[in-house]
C-alpha cells in the first residue's frame, strides 16, 4: 500500500481554511478499497484508500494483516457504517448523507484474530472533500509511524499546536532548516491530518515564536521581545500588550498547557533555562491574566490532574517542591521539599497522583518518584509512597521531558543530553520500560497531541544538522 498523491495538491492553509463547504444535493456512497478505486456513478463515488504512508510492506510483516476493518460514524450519531475485507480487498460502506461530518476507525487484525494495526481520521466533512479519493492512514501498534507527505521546513525546539481541530503546526524554535539549507524559523510549518500532506499558509508569521497558544485559525506567538497574534485565514496580524504583572519575555520559551475550561497557561517554568515563577493565562478568547507562582523555576515538569489542576514540580533547590495551578487559577504551594530535578517529565498515575519520570538532579540520572498530591504535611515522594511502587527509572531521558498517559502507561517524550528526542513507554505499576525507536532519528523535535487523539512528532534534524521533514505518529492504544 502507497500514499497518494497530495490531497488537495499543493493548497495553501489559507485556502483550506477558507474554503465553504460544498454541499451535494446527493447522497455519497463512498466505495472503500485497499487500493484506489475510481469511479463516476449515480449517487456519485467518493473513494477511499487505506495507506501505510511511508512504511511501505507493514502490513505484511510477521505477523502480518489479514483484514481490516472501518468504522465510520457521523459527530451527530446517527451515521454509523461498517465494513470489513481482506488486505487487497474492496467493499462497500453503503450510502451516506453529504450533510455527514464523519470519523473513521480502523482496525488490522492478524489470522489469529489480535488488533496488531490501528488507524483513526480526524473529522471528515464528507461533501466538502474537494478530492476523488479520501486517504486513511493505519499504522502497526505499539511503535512510530510515518503517514504520507512531509513539511516543507523542520524546526528545532518549535512550539507547536493544533489549527482548526486539521492541521498540525510547528513554527519559530531555535531554528528552522528546508530542502535547500537554513530557513526563517519566523515561518510556519503544516501538516494537514485530513490531507495527509504538508502544506504552507499564506500568512506571513509576525515573529519567530518561542511559545504558542492557538485559538481555532488563531496564533499568539511569544518570544523575548514581545508577541503577536495572526489570524490564519485572514492573513491579519497584530502586536500584543502584556497583561499587567509580567512581560512576554518571563514566559518566553514556556509550554502552553491547556486546561479543561479552555484557558491556556503558558509556564515559563518548563523553559531549560532562565528560572522564572510568571505564568501566562489565556482564557477561551484571547483575554490575558498574568499569575505567579511562588518560586522561580527552570526546567520544571508540568502535568493536569484531574480534582487538582496543573501541577508544577522541581527546577528549583528552593521553596515547596510541587505547586498547583488550579482551575480557578489560584496557586497554592504543596508541603513537599524542595526538588531540584530538571527535565524531567510528569504525568498523571492514579487519582491525586503525579509522578516524575527521568531529568537531571545535581548532573545524575533523577529517580522516578510519585507524588501523593492529597499529602497536608511534612510530604516526602521518598518516603510517604515511593517505596510502595517499583522504580521504572529512565535514566537516558535528561531534558525536555513530556509524559502522556495511555493505557496502564505513560509515553515519555524527552531528549538525551546529547540532545536526541527519544521515546518510551513507561509503566510504574510493572516497572517496565519500553524504548519506542524513531523511524527517523531527530534532535530536537516536538511533540504535539494530534486532533485524531494521537501523539505527533515534528521537526528535528539529524545528527549533521540537515532536515527531518517527516511526521510520526504512535497510536495510544
Amino acid at each position: 500500500m502507497t500514499g497518494l498523491r497530495s490531497f488537495p495538491p499543493r493548497a495553501s492553509l489559507r485556502t483550506l481554511l477558507a474554503a465553504s463547504p460544498m454541499r451535494l444535493s446527493k447522497l455519497l456512497r463512498p466505495t472503500l478499497g485497499l487500493a484506489l478505486l475510481a469511479g463516476c456513478s449515480d449517487p456519485p463515488t467518493l473513494s477511499i484508500e487505506v495507506t501505510t504512508g511511508h512504511e511501505e510492506g507493514s502490513l505484511k510483516a510477521d505477523p502480518a494483516v489479514a483484514e481490516v476493518k472501518i468504522v465510520g460514524k457521523s459527530a451527530d450519531g446517527e451515521v454509523t457504517r461498517t465494513a470489513t475485507a481482506k488486505v487487497g480487498g474492496s467493499f462497500d460502506m453503503g450510502e451516506v448523507p453529504d450533510t455527514s461530518i464523519m470519523t473513521f476507525e480502523l482496525t488490522g487484525t492478524s489470522a489469529d484474530g489480535n488488533v496488531i494495526a490501528r488507524g483513526r481520521s480526524v473529522s471528515v466533512p464528507v461533501g466538502a472533500v474537494d478530492a476523488d479519493v479520501l486517504s486513511l492512514f493505519i499504522q502497526r501498534t505499539g511503535a512510530f509511524a510515518r503517514p504520507p507527505g512531509e513539511l516543507t521546513r523542520s524546526h528545532v525546539h518549535a512550539p507547536g499546536g493544533v489549527v482548526g481541530e486539521r492541521f498540525l503546526v510547528a513554527t519559530g524554535g531555535d531554528t528552522a532548516v528546508g530542502a535547500s539549507g537554513p530557513a526563517d524559523p519566523a515561518f510556519g510549518d503544516y501538516y494537514d491530518m485530513l490531507g495527509l500532506t504538508g502544506t504552507e499558509s499564506d500568512a506571513s508569521l509576525p515573529r519567530a515564536a518561542k511559545s504558542l497558544v492557538v485559538r481555532d485559525t488563531t496564533l499568539f506567538l511569544i518570544d523575548d521581545a514581545g508577541a503577536s497574534s495572526a489570524v490564519l485565514d485572514q492573513a491579519a496580524t497584530q502586536e500584543l500588550s502584556p497583561p499587567d504583572g509580567l512581560t512576554f519575555a518571563d514566559v518566553s520559551g514556556g509550554v502552553a498547557f491547556d486546561l479543561p475550561g479552555g484557558t491556556t497557561l503558558v509556564v515559563g517554568a518548563t523553559r531549560p533555562e532562565g528560572p522564572t515563577a510568571a505564568v501566562l493565562a489565556v482564557d477561551a478568547v484571547g483575554t490575558m491574566t498574568a499569575l505567579s507562582l511562588t518560586t522561580p523555576r527552570a526546567g520544571a515538569a508540568v502535568a493536569y490532574v484531574d480534582g487538582q489542576g496543573l501541577v508544577v514540580a522541581g527546577g528549583s533547590a528552593d521553596g515547596a517542591g510541587v505547586e498547583v495551578i488550579g482551575d480557578d487559577l489560584s496557586v497554592r504551594s504543596l508541603p513537599f521539599p524542595a526538588d531540584a530535578t530538571t527535565g524531567a517529565a510528569a504525568v498523571t498515575f492514579a487519582q491525586n497522583q503525579l509522578v516524575l519520570i527521568g531529568g537531571r538532579l545535581a548532573g545524575a540520572a533523577a529517580p522516578t518518584r510519585v507524588y501523593e498530591l492529597t499529602c497536608a504535611a511534612a510530604c516526602d515522594p521518598g518516603t510517604t509512597f515511593y517505596q510502595l511502587v517499583p522504580a521504572a527509572d529512565v535514566p537516558e531521558l535528561a531534558a525536555r521531558g513530556r509524559a502522556f498517559a495511555v493505557t496502564n502507561a505513560a509515553l515519555t517524550i524527552g531528549e538525551t543530553d546529547a540532545g536526541e528526542t527519544v521515546a518510551f513507554r513507561v509503566s510504574i505499576g510493572e516497572s517496565t520500560v519500553t524504548a519506542l525507536p524513531l523511524r527517523e532519528p531527530r534532535f530536537g523535535a516536538t511533540p504535539i497531541p494530534a486532533p485524531n487523539g494521537t501523539l505527533a512528532l515534528v521537526g528535528g534534524v539529524t545528527d549533521v544538522g540537515s532536515p527531518v521533514r517527516s511526521v510520526e505518529i504512535f497510536f495510544p492504544e
